[in-house]
């Protein structure tokens, strides 16, 4: 788990969203059949133009969005959050 670690805050700190995580949590992904160290978003604080590939979690005061593996999370100029499957 601390590779995980290691290896996912220089990513966070490249689209500057590093505020924005609340958590980690171990989430099992069906599609990558295991468990997997999972970063919580605090969507709030997300900005126009951050992306966060999946698997993650954001979390706002509404809503919960899950973002599956081989997903994006794109945040538009508008604050809406727009997923888009690879």
């Amino acid at each position: 788990m601390l590779t995980y670690i290691l290896l996912i805050v220089p990513l966070l700190l490249v689209f500057g969203i590093v505020a924005a995580v609340r958590r980690q949590r171990q989430i099992y992904w069906p599609d990558l059949g295991k468990r997997r160290a999972t970063p919580v978003y605090d969507g709030e604080l997300l900005a126009s133009g951050n992306k966060i590939a999946g698997p993650a979690i954001v979390e706002t005061a509404d809503t919960t969005v899950v973002v599956q593996p081989r997903t994006r999370l794109c945040v538009d100029e508008l604050g809406n959050f727009e997923l888009t499957f690879k």
